[in-house]
């Protein structure tokens, strides 16, 4: 396997174990995104298009008030950095 592409950073989180994690959690986000088309749906037959719109807008809203506790100057990978760096 030839890993000329992925920066020498990333490579030591190459790998099984990271293509699962990253498999997973593009699955979960499928799972949401169907959940909420099919809840959007429900809503707009049983309440018309109105609550619907209301739902995801709040839904929205709260996405973009969790989306400003990100701390952009913290590295996500750290903690990891250290530990490979150790071993």
């Amino acid at each position: 396997m030839s890993l000329g592409s992925v920066p020498a950073e990333a490579r030591p989180f190459q790998g099984r174990p990271a293509g699962l994690v990253t498999r997973t959690a593009a699955g979960v986000v499928d799972v949401i995104v169907v959940l909420a088309l099919l809840m959007i749906g429900y809503l707009a037959t049983v309440f018309g298009w109105t609550v619907p719109f209301v739902v995801c807008s709040v839904l929205c809203g709260v996405a973009a008030l969790l989306a400003t506790r990100i701390d952009p100057t913290r590295s996500a990978v750290a903690e990891f950095q250290v530990k490979s760096s150790k071993a």
